[in-house]
C-alpha cells in the first residue's frame, strides 16, 4: 500500500465513496449536490456562467489521463478533492487547504463569494490581459506533494506556469478547461471507486490509525 493510500483513513474513504455515488447519480440525469457550498460561502453573490473552453484545448495528452472533479469531501485529514477518470473507475484524492476547498466548492456550484477570491482575481486578470487557460496538469508527486502546471495561451505564446495542484484545479473549473493527470501519478495514487462504494465489514476497520501519515496535499 502506498503512502497515499495510507493517508486515507477509513472515514475519508467513506466520505469519498459518498461523493462518487453523487457523481454516478449525476451521470444518470440527477444534478450533483453542491448546496453546501452556498452555506459555507456565507453571503454569496449571484451565480456566474462558466467560461467557454479554449478552442485549442487538447482532448488528450501523451502520458496523461483526462480527469474531472467529483467533489470536495471533508475527511479526518482535512478537505480532499477527488479527481475521477472518464470511466468513473479510478479516483485521485488530493488534500487541499480550506481556502482552496471553498473556492473549488463554489466553482462546482457555479457561485461566487460576495467579494472576489484569489482565483476570481486571477480569472479577471487573465481576461483583462487577453490571455486564457488552455488546460491544467498534475505532472508529478514528490515528497507527498502533487505538482501542477497551468498552461496559458497569450496570443501566439503558450506559457506553462508552475502551480499547486489545488490552484490548478480551481482555475480549470473557473475557466472550464480540461484537467490532466500524469499516468504515472494516477497509477501510484489512484483508488478503486467500485471498491470504495462497496460496504465494508466493521470488523475489518482498525480502531485507530496509530501512524497517521501526512496526507498528500496541494
Amino acid at each position: 500500500m502506498t503512502t497515499v493510500r495510507k493517508a486515507l483513513s477509513f472515514l475519508a474513504l467513506a466520505v469519498l465513496a459518498a461523493s462518487c455515488a453523487k457523481l454516478r447519480r449525476a451521470t444518470k440525469g440527477e444534478s450533483p449536490t453542491a448546496a453546501s457550498a452556498a452555506a459555507s460561502a456565507g453571503a454569496a453573490a449571484p451565480a456566474q456562467g462558466s467560461a467557454s473552453p479554449a478552442q485549442s484545448a487538447p482532448r488528450n495528452l501523451d502520458g496523461f489521463v483526462r480527469m474531472t472533479v467529483s467533489g470536495v469531501a471533508q475527511t479526518g485529514h482535512g478537505s480532499a478533492v477527488l479527481l475521477v477518470d472518464d470511466q468513473k473507475k479510478r479516483g485521485v484524492p488530493i488534500f487541499v487547504g480550506e481556502t482552496e476547498a471553498l473556492s473549488i466548492r463554489l466553482r462546482l456550484a457555479k457561485q461566487r463569494y460576495a467579494r472576489p477570491l484569489t482565483h476570481d482575481l486571477m480569472d479577471s486578470a487573465l481576461g483583462e490581459l487577453g490571455a486564457k487557460i488552455e488546460h491544467v496538469r498534475v505532472d508529478k508527486l514528490e515528497d507527498n506533494i502533487f505538482f501542477g502546471t497551468i498552461v496559458v495561451l497569450d496570443g501566439p505564446r503558450r506559457i506553462e506556469l508552475d502551480a499547486r495542484s489545488s490552484d490548478a484545479v480551481a482555475m480549470a473549473l473557473g475557466q472550464n478547461v480540461p484537467i490532466f493527470v500524469a499516468r504515472k501519478v494516477l497509477d501510484a495514487t489512484a483508488v478503486d471507486l467500485d471498491e470504495l462504494s462497496e460496504p465494508r465489514d466493521d470488523r475489518q476497520q482498525p480502531e485507530s490509525d496509530p501512524l497517521r501519515p501526512d496526507p498528500v496535499t496541494l
